[in-house]
């Protein structure tokens, strides 16, 4: 405690210089002093002039050799790059129940941290939100120039690609343009890099949009280190990752998880739900015969309930096009049901004309569907094509 004290008294080129020494100090310490350290470092990482040469950079960040440390600065980062601005606080009653206000006080800068209840903000715990912030509220303008900070460590390429991918996306997200614009130009550079079919990001990316009580095989987690799914912010900018990748399709209880919340969640909206039907169309498309046995049976009925609840065309016809997609893998759950062909015939008279072009695509796509079908449901599907022949 004395030490940040008087760390925080320096100026800041000198904090700047002692930087790798802090680093070194990192390695085989208590936790509390660890979480100390990296305050301190967090907080130097704006004033430091990163080095041109490879050399230099591994010399003021000696982190080599040292996976441990690495993953305890990188994990620190990480949340610290979900860190809000602002930060509002649980309003209690002079009794100690909680109330819930139409608008929560916010905490001002400065404050000791012992002395409030704070909300958690998304993604993070209690135990991650009082590691990083420490014993008093940060400044918003001191969370934006670390935060550039820590994407400026990120660039310094000594650290893989795959370990700092996801702090990059998040950064991505961020409300401050400073933070963003850094971020991006790194992503770009990086993606590539990076194995989107490596099940070790995907667990990443996934634990980020559900939160860890889903993803974490851990019981009897202690609610102070349970994370909730990130802001509606990050999960957007999730997406594309996961739409680059097929092993994203065979984590089925997660992927089925992502889903059901943005195609039928309560607090899903437009851009969630559409970006969930793409997602839907690439696990039908790329997901593996025994992931697909399994999400498929569970999916169908989800689509067909979107094709007759959702209103926003795009959507909807993604709803359409989804069920003949899965029936061309998995003919058997149209066959042995009509009756969802029986719907799409009776929406071809209700629906619009654009309405009208995606439903006719979709039953063009599940012709072949029907070639080996039952013989009972085979007149039955001949009834079906007969009544509605003039209707169409």
């Amino acid at each position: 405690m004395y030490l940040k004290d008087g760390y925080s008294r320096l100026q800041n080129e000198k904090k700047g210089a002692l930087v790798s020494s802090l680093i070194q100090c990192l390695d085989n310490k208590p936790t509390h002093q660890q979480h100390l350290l990296m305050q301190m470092i967090v907080s130097a990482l704006p004033n430091i002039e990163m080095p041109r040469d490879v050399d230099k950079k591994k010399a003021l960040f000696p982190v080599s050799g040292k996976p441990e440390v690495s993953k305890l600065m990188l994990d620190f980062m990480f949340d610290y790059l979900l860190l809000p601005y602002t930060f509002s606080l649980v309003p209690v009653t002079s009794t100690g129940g909680v109330v819930e206000p139409v608008r929560p006080a916010t905490a001002t800068a400065g404050e000791a941290t012992n002395t409030l209840k704070l909300n958690v903000p998304p993604g993070l715990s209690v135990n991650s939100l009082k590691k990083v912030i420490g014993d008093r509220i940060p400044d918003g303008q001191d969370i934006e120039l670390r935060k550039v900070g820590i994407v400026k460590f990120l660039s310094a390429d000594i650290l893989p690609e795959k370990d700092v991918i996801c702090h990059l996306i998040v950064a991505t997200a961020d409300t401050r343009y400073k933070v963003v614009t850094g971020a991006e130009i790194l992503i770009k550079r990086f993606q590539s890099e990076v194995d989107w079919n490596d099940s070790e990001v995907i667990d990443q990316l996934y634990t980020l949009f559900l939160g860890n009580e889903v993803t974490t095989k851990v019981e009897n987690m202690p609610a102070d280190d349970k994370r909730p799914a990130v802001a509606t912010r990050i999960k957007l900018k999730l997406f594309p990752y996961l739409l680059k990748s097929r092993e994203a399709t065979n984590h089925t209880h997660q992927l089925l998880k992502v889903i059901s919340e943005c195609v039928s969640g309560e607090t899903s909206h437009d851009k969630l739900k559409l970006m969930g039907l793409q997602f839907v169309h690439h696990v039908f498309t790329y997901s593996s015969e025994a992931s697909l046995n399994t999400v498929g049976p569970v999916l169908m009925p989800m689509m067909i309930e979107g094709t007759e609840t959702i209103t926003k065309s795009k959507q909807k016809g993604l709803a359409y096009t989804a069920v003949a997609k899965l029936s061309k893998r998995l003919p058997e759950l149209v066959t042995n049901d009509i009756s969802i062909i029986q719907s799409f015939f009776d929406s071809l008279c209700k629906e619009d004309p654009e309405m009208r072009m995606h439903i006719q695509e979709s039953l063009s796509m599940m012709a072949d569907s029907f070639k080996n079908m039952a013989k009972a449901n085979l007149m039955a599907m001949e009834a079906i094509i007969m009544t509605n022949a003039e209707k169409v």
